[in-house]
């Protein structure tokens, strides 16, 4: 019975579960919450006050992880401080377990966040072996996933928008519903490619609100990556499919439930980070073949861009809301790379299509020189 059923979900795995707070040392919990705690006016800060949410739980959670293989390997003394449980054999040992379980990008981040957390709990010690690995890590890692092949041009991503929108027209109820959601989402996503997280939590009112004929999306500061307060105004094209999606199809979806979050998922509460996800890989992967995640969208709109037009690709930093401008120049190589292959492609075929004439043309010689030698 057991070797039927298949292998373990990672997510209901012992051996790789992080430790919640309350589960953590009374020492680490005291060290943790100095780190995340304000001070007063003439009080120092902790280390970590000026962290966003996401950011320190995901350190929290590698710290976690990290708690969990030293219980399990029979480290985990609750009288020991932090820093004296780091030792180079048992972190090499930590590395080999996550490189078994996990992505090389994932691996790398784990560490990352693990030495953030130390950082942030025993600000007076150095770990110089932990920095070392988080760089050699670094130098390493290089992403699973096929990043180009990821890459649609904006105008099939538009044109998928609009495809399910008119296809939600004709749909059962909550078919319809769901399908309208998701090609308002997707055409969202390739007019303004925010951030996975970001999109989730848009709420209406909020984050999202009507200025004459277009909506606008507004972030805080503490809301942004990169700590940089947003406002970009939707394609006024966009407003009567967002009406439409408010008046009849988000109230569907809701049903007897309140909320203001924008999208709502067919059990009438809002959709997650996960679930938006879910949605616009499912949609994508139907359509083109290969499930094209939210942030990718970011890539596709710098890239076509670059391909249609590549004077404009300054203005990559603004559409994606970069504070750094070496990322334009990222996207511009890979569409002119795209482009090169494209040069290239068509030069091949422009070479056998001359070939072939030239093999045709010498055959029409070949029989008309056949024909007068046996001419009378």
């Amino acid at each position: 019975m057991a070797e039927n059923a298949g292998p373990l979900d990672p997510k209901r795995d012992p051996a790789r579960r992080c430790r919640k707070l309350p589960e953590w040392p009374e020492a680490d919990r005291r060290a943790w919450e100095a780190a995340v705690t304000p001070g007063g006016l003439l009080d120092e800060c902790g280390l970590a006050v000026h962290w966003r949410p996401a950011t320190r739980k995901s350190v929290q959670d590698a710290y976690g992880r990290w708690l969990t293989y030293l219980d399990r390997e029979g480290h985990l003394d609750e009288d020991t401080e932090a820093e004296e449980r780091l030792t180079p054999d048992r972190l090499r040992g930590f590395i080999a377990e996550l490189q078994a379980t996990v992505a090389p990008l994932t691996l790398r981040n784990r560490i990352r966040d693990l030495e953030q957390a130390l950082r942030v709990m025993a600000p007076d010690n150095e770990f110089p072996y932990l920095r070392r690995a988080r760089a050699r890590l670094k130098a390493r890692g290089r992403p699973v996933r096929f990043k180009r092949a990821q890459i649609r041009p904006s105008h099939d991503l538009l044109q998928l928008g609009l495809d399910l929108i008119r296809h939600g027209e004709v749909a059962r109820p909550l078919w319809r519903a769901a399908l309208y959601r998701d090609g308002l989402m997707i055409l969202m996503l390739t007019c303004r490619p925010l951030r996975r997280g970001n999109l989730a939590g848009l709420r209406l009112g909020r984050h999202m609100v009507r200025r004459d004929k277009s909506y606008v999306l507004l972030l805080e500061e503490c809301e942004t990556k990169n700590h940089r307060p947003f406002e970009q105004s939707l394609p006024e094209a966009l407003t009567p499919a967002i009406e439409r999606y408010l008046a009849q199809y988000r109230p569907l979806l809701l049903g007897q439930g309140k909320d203001d979050h924008l999208w709502i998922s067919w059990r009438g509460v809002p959709l997650a980070e996960t679930g938006v996800y879910a949605c616009v890989m499912g949609r994508t992967r139907a359509a083109f073949g290969i499930g094209i995640p939210p942030h990718r969208f970011r890539d596709c709109a710098v890239t076509s861009l670059g391909e249609t037009d590549p004077d404009l690709v300054w203005l990559a930093p603004a559409l994606l809301h970069h504070a750094d401008r070496r990322i334009a120049e990222t996207h511009y190589d890979l569409a002119r790379d795209t482009a090169a292959v494209g040069l290239w492609q068509r030069h091949l075929q422009d070479r056998r299509r001359s070939a072939r004439a030239a093999a045709r043309g010498r055959g029409r010689l070949g029989r008309n020189a056949t024909v007068e030698r046996q001419t009378p």
